[in-house]
């Protein structure tokens, strides 16, 4: 979720944050921490590398990290003994474990990335008028992120991983949308049907290339906008 960076000061030069005259009162209170905290990364780094002006470069950053790594990873995953495939990679230290790890934690700093994005252009006031397409294109965003999360942490299948996916199943069954039968089949998933573990690994891998083509949106009326920070 790119920003404009419009606010941000030429490359070498520092400068104060930018005026909020525009925000409405009840924001105020959302606004003041990142006011102060913008003077403490100005001072820090200057204002052309304050990450905070970045914060939708940088998950952009972090879920192409995440792309990468879970593509490599994918090699060495089994359908059929997902939990076992995990383990496995876990024991491969020099390599699969750390891309592993790294697959992780950029997907754990894309959230917070996403989460400082959404609360810095909520305290800007930015969330109608020219920016109403970017702000809910946004959140649906937002919305294939926490699916793709949820998705790629049952393909660990560990007892949480179990857990999570059978309130997921039970949640689906809710949904008219969906076949009750298609839910009824996961009610009983230990050990897990392939078909299931199969559904899980799709969703993970064909999202992202979705979410990628909501961020062009996302970003198409913005003014400057970039894909990744400076």
């Amino acid at each position: 979720m790119p920003s404009s960076e419009s606010s941000v000061a030429p490359a070498g030069h520092d400068a104060e944050p930018p005026s909020y005259d525009r925000v409405p009162g009840y924001l105020k209170w959302l606004l003041a921490p990142f006011i102060w905290l913008d003077r403490q990364f100005n001072r820090l780094y200057g204002s052309a590398y304050n990450p905070l002006y970045r914060s939708g470069t940088w998950a952009t950053t972090f879920l192409l990290i995440a792309l990468a790594s879970g593509i490599y990873l994918l090699i060495f995953y089994r359908v059929s003994a997902p939990y076992e495939s995990v383990q496995d990679m876990v024991a491969r230290p020099w390599l699969v474990g750390w891309v592993r790890s790294l697959h992780r934690y950029a997907s754990d700093a894309a959230v917070v990335a996403v989460v400082v994005h959404i609360l810095r252009m909520l305290a800007e006031g930015k969330t109608w008028g020219s920016r109403a397409l970017a702000w809910l294109s946004g959140i649906v965003l937002v919305g294939i992120v926490l699916i793709v999360g949820f998705t790629g942490y049952v393909m660990v299948w560990d007892t949480q991983a179990q857990a999570l996916a059978l309130a997921g199943a039970k949640f689906m069954k809710q949904i008219p949308i969906f076949d009750r039968e298609m839910g009824a089949t996961f009610d009983n998933i230990v050990p897990p049907p392939t078909s299931f573990i199969f559904m899980n690994l799709i969703v993970h891998l064909l999202l992202p290339l979705f979410l990628f083509g909501v961020l062009w949106l996302h970003t198409m009326r913005v003014a400057r906008a970039k894909w990744l920070p400076s």
